[in-house]
Parts: structure tokens; C-alpha cells; sequence
């Protein structure tokens, strides 16, 4: 489960920040090519508005996780993460079907594919809880560690580009990636682990004492003590 959190936050989460390989993919199909002159590969206004589209993009990643934490406290990192999955492969499908011609779709696709892929990332946290007695922080630095590493989604998606293959079906098959994700948020694969784990009694609760001399073992309000210390 630790490594198939790790794929997933790899590949459907921070992928905006990869944006600089993907604007090499976009201009290579002469996305916003029109705004330059004929005789010119590229120019300022083109640059301006693809980097309008990371800052959309980049600025509803934490915009996202300020709506999805409440949301997640009240609703679950189940909900989350199934509500999240449908927005970041909404999102990869505005991407595939944009045209920055005759359907200029690139900015509400970035927010999109940010705030689901916020909803995603924050959900997988309660997988931690789960090794808080041994390795919580080791599981926690994976989680933290691949939505870092998700920049390389879209410098793959380039190199793939590079060899044939359009935006379009590279989107559609980052939707249907999202969409499997979906598919496999149930009982069956995660084994209750999408909900917290059960909170654990305190010694006092049980009727037990610590080596602190808390709880009930405790001596008793009113009971007088002996030099040493013992009732």
C-alpha cells in the first residue's frame, strides 16, 4: 500500500510544477503561435501567456489544500480522494481537448488538475497514521518525497512527446490513469486504510497505571504520604 500511495502521489498530484517541460511540448504544436508574428517561432506574447497558465495552475495548489483539509475532516480521505480524482482527470481532459485557437481551455484545466491532485495528496497522509508506532516518519518523507518527485510527470510526458506521440493522447491517458485511480479507491485494495485507524485507549481509560504515576494506579486525593514518598 506504501508503494502504490507512492506511484499514485508521483504521478496525479504536484505534476504542475513540472510545467516548463510540458510549455516545450505545447510550443513544439504551436500552442498560442498566433499571437506571434508569421515569421517568428516564438515570441514574448506566446511566453507570457503559457506562463499565465503555470501561475494559475501553481497558485491552486495551496488554494487547494485550504478547501480539501476542512473538507477531508468533515467528509473523509475517502470522499477526498474520490472527489479529487474526478477533478484532476477533468482536468487532464480540458488539457487534451484545449486548443488555444478555437477552445482556450488551458487555464481551468491547470486549476483543475492542481486542486484534484491537492485532494489526492492530502488524502494519503491517513496511511501514515497507520505506522505511527514505527515507521510514521518514514512513511510520511515517501509521501512528502513523491509529490516533490511529480515534477517528472510532465518531463516524461515531453520526452514521450518528443518521439511522436500529441498532448492530446498524452492527456487522455493521464485522465485514464486518474480514472484507474479512482477505480481502485475501495475496500478490497486499500483494506479499510482510507479511513483512520481506530484511536488507541488510554492507560487511565483502562484502569491501568504508568511508570509516571498517573492514572489509576495513582495515589487517591486526600490520601496522606510517608517520607518515601509511598501512601
Amino acid at each position: 500500500l506504501v508503494m502504490l500511495s507512492c506511484v499514485e502521489v508521483l504521478t496525479a498530484t504536484g505534476v504542475m510544477f513540472g510545467w516548463s517541460s510540458l510549455s516545450i511540448a505545447l510550443r513544439r504544436e504551436g500552442t498560442y503561435a498566433e499571437l506571434c508574428d508569421d515569421d517568428r517561432s516564438g515570441c514574448d506574447a506566446q511566453a507570457l501567456r503559457l506562463n499565465a497558465v503555470y501561475t494559475a495552475g501553481a497558485f491552486c495548489v495551496p488554494l487547494g489544500g485550504m478547501v480539501w483539509g476542512p473538507l477531508m475532516d468533515v467528509k473523509g480521505a475517502k470522499w477526498t480522494r474520490a472527489v479529487g480524482m474526478c477533478v484532476f482527470s477533468a482536468g487532464c481532459l480540458l488539457f487534451a481537448f484545449a486548443d488555444s485557437k478555437t477552445f482556450d481551455a488551458y487555464v481551468p484545466a491547470a486549476c483543475l488538475v492542481s486542486i484534484g491532485g491537492m485532494a489526492n495528496f492530502l488524502s494519503h497522509f491517513v496511511l501514515a497514521e497507520y505506522f505511527a508506532d514505527d515507521h510514521f516518519g518514514l512513511v510520511h518523507s515517501l509521501i512528502n518525497c513523491s509529490f516533490d518527485a511529480s515534477t517528472v510527470t510532465f518531463t516524461m510526458l515531453e520526452l514521450i512527446h518528443r518521439e511522436g506521440a500529441s498532448t492530446q493522447s498524452l492527456f487522455l491517458a493521464l485522465a485514464a490513469l486518474g480514472l484507474a485511480y479512482l477505480a481502485l479507491t475501495n475496500e478490497t485494495v486499500w483494506a479499510g486504510h482510507l479511513s483512520p485507524p481506530a484511536k488507541k485507549l488510554t492507560s487511565s481509560a483502562e484502569g491501568e497505571g504508568n511508570e509516571d504515576g498517573f492514572g489509576a494506579k495513582s495515589p487517591q486525593y486526600g490520601e496522606r504520604l510517608d517520607e518515601s514518598g509511598k501512601p
